[in-house]
């Protein structure tokens, strides 16, 4: 394999027709960037000439070939090029038709009628120079509102010189060169349908919707990646461009501060991306597929989609993978802590209990982030988001809330140490609280339900009924108390009333 890179020329390119290269394959990230793999082959006489790409990010512009492919230079360049383009104005028809005879109909019949036969002889600026049979004659191109030839047709097309940005290659003739560019425009978003029609296996559905912004892609084999890259330089452009300046180049540069890059490693956007494709490995060719399951590299993992054929500003719809999972129902209730002082009004927010799902990703890729929606029987139950789950690892899906189980809480103080932390004074600053609370939870379900209580409290958790099990958090340099947490699994019966008790400590400041 060659590898060969120039310095950026601008220079102009001619005689050799600019072309376009192939899209051979492609790792989308959901951010809307992609690192794009194209094809071309050098010509017989030895030069290739491509049009360029946009919106290049630094140091992400890569060209390889072939064993037994060399190159003597990459340029990037501007072409010049004729193009024939449809006059779109009156006046722009006037001056392409000088020479012509023609036929004009205008506003002013003092010029000898409404209709004016002749030849236009000039129609620069403002004036209209007509020879007619009684002679020459100039009027303001103003008055004419209609023109029609008397002999052939009108000229209505021009040729336009058009300047674009180009890559000249010149190497082996009839060789294949392949290069990868990280750009906007190609992007993916993944979706989820979890189907709990069966009351014991749900079906998990995985798709991927491929959005295409950037240039037609016939049987290309794309990537679909999820993962957190480390990409500081995202947003800065590659200077090997024709249409970026070294002043340009250099501003971003000289204007962004190391540690600014280092703070802004990864790719923008919530769901995370990736950069990263095969292509450039040994001989170049795509990763063969004999199916459709992903792979790992590193810490990314990626989705294949083969044979992918989608216009510019086309959507594809492409299911990634299904899988059959034993669920189980859970109801969840998050307590949060109440105020502890007397000033702090007690309203809170009523306490919600939510229905969730709790499955197992049993196949061999990771599930990525993304929306998922629960349906039985056809019926759409609720929508949530999937976070990342690994191979084997669980995951809980909110279907809605549950309006037949219902929640309170209350809190006591038992006893008070009065000054348990002094000053070096010897006088008090803090004083032992220790509180007892209750969650009362009363389920109206017609069926017994699993439920998975937490409580969040302020102080130290010395004790828990029903088997809570208490968790202590770190504790800040500067705080006096250890926050903690009571987590609850139990069984709740149609119409029980369920009580669950705990008790613990903290510091208040001594009155």
């Amino acid at each position: 394999m060659t590898l060969l890179t120039t310095a950026c020329m601008l220079v102009a390119t001619a005689g050799d027709p600019t072309r376009q290269a192939k899209v051979i394959g492609a790792s989308l990230f959901k951010n809307g960037y992609a690192v794009v793999v194209r094809e071309a082959t050098i010509p017989s006489n030895g030069t290739l000439v491509l049009t360029q790409p946009s919106n290049v990010a630094l140091g992400t512009f890569w060209v390889t070939t072939p064993r037994g492919v060399t190159l003597k230079e990459i340029v990037a360049t501007t072409t010049t090029e004729e193009k024939s383009h449809d006059l779109g104005t009156l006046d722009e028809i006037i001056q392409a038709n000088k020479g012509k005879t023609v036929a004009v109909t205008l506003t002013n019949k003092s010029l000898g009628g409404e209709v004016l036969t002749g030849t236009i002889l000039s129609a620069s600026g403002q004036v209209v120079v007509f020879r007619t049979d009684d002679g020459v004659i100039s009027f303001n191109k103003g008055l004419i509102i209609a023109i029609r030839a008397k002999e052939g047709d009108l000229k209505w097309t021009a040729d336009q010189s058009v300047t674009s940005p180009a890559l000249r290659i010149s190497g082996t003739p009839n060789g294949k060169v392949f290069y990868t560019v990280l750009q906007r425009g190609l992007t993916w978003a993944p979706a989820y349908q979890l189907d709990i029609s069966d009351p014991q296996d749900a079906v998990l559905t995985a798709k991927a919707t491929v959005v295409n912004d950037l240039e037609p892609i016939k049987d290309a084999d794309i990537r679909l990646v999820t993962g957190f890259p480390n990409i500081p330089f995202l947003n800065v452009p590659d200077p090997f461009s024709a249409t970026v300046s070294a002043d340009a180049y250099l501003g971003q540069i000289l204007g962004r501060s190391t540690q600014d890059m280092l703070q802004n490693r990864g790719m923008p956007n919530g769901f995370g991306t990736q950069l990263g494709y095969r292509a450039a490995e040994a001989n170049i060719v795509p990763l063969p597929i004999s199916d459709l399951e992903g792979f790992s590299s590193e810490d990314l993992f990626f989705y294949r989609q083969d044979k992918v054929d989608l216009k510019r500003g086309d959507r594809g719809y492409y299911v990634l993978l299904q899988f059959k999972s034993h669920y189980s129902h859970i109801y969840t209730l998050n307590v949060p802590q109440l105020p502890l002082d007397n000033n702090t009004p007690r309203n809170q927010t009523p306490l919600e209990t939510w229905h969730e799902l709790k499955v197992t990703n049993t196949s061999k890729q990771p599930l990525t982030t993304g929306t998922v929606v629960t349906v039985k029987d056809g019926e759409l139950l609720g929508q949530d988001m999937l976070t990342y789950t690994p191979a084997g690892g669980d995951q809980f899906v909110k279907i809605t809330k549950a309006l037949d189980v219902s929640a309170d809480q209350a809190e006591e103080e038992v006893s008070r140490t009065k000054g348990e932390i002094k000053d070096r004074f010897n006088n008090p600053v803090w004083d032992l609280v220790t509180i007892h609370g209750k969650i009362v939870v009363t389920s109206r379900k017609k069926d017994p339900i699993k439920m998975k209580v937490e409580k969040e409290l302020a102080g130290e958790a010395v004790g828990a009924g029903h088997e809570g099990k208490t968790t202590k958090f770190v504790r800040r340099l500067y705080d006096v108390n250890t926050p903690s947490k009571v987590t609850w699994e139990v069984d709740v019966k149609p119409g029980e009333k369920l009580e669950l008790d705990y008790t613990y400590k903290l510091y208040q400041p001594s009155r």
